[in-house]
C-alpha cells in the first residue's frame, strides 16, 4: 500500500506503483585507481584496475503514481 502524490489517495496492495523521475542533476565522476579487483582469464590472476570516471546523470527525486494519475500524466 501507498499514497499516490498526485491524487493523495491511498492505493490498495496488489496494485502497481509508478515511480516517475521528476528532478535530475549533471554529474562528473572523478577517475579512481585501483577501483575493481578482476579475474584474468589466463593464470587465473586478481588483478586491480582502474575506473576511468566520467560524466552522467542523477536522479534527485521521484515520485509515486497511480495507474489513473500515471496514466493522465501521458507517461
Amino acid at each position: 500500500m501507498y499514497r499516490c502524490s498526485e491524487c493523495s489517495e491511498v492505493v490498495g496492495p496488489h496494485q502497481r506503483q509508478h515511480q516517475v523521475v521528476v528532478e535530475t542533476r549533471s554529474r562528473r565522476y572523478p577517475p579512481r585507481p585501483d577501483a575493481f579487483q578482476v579475474t584474468k582469464r589466463i593464470k587465473q590472476k586478481k588483478v586491480w584496475v582502474d575506473d576511468p570516471g566520467g560524466v552522467g546523470h542523477e536522479t534527485v527525486s521521484t515520485i509515486a503514481l497511480c495507474e489513473v494519475c500515471f496514466r493522465r500524466r501521458g507517461n
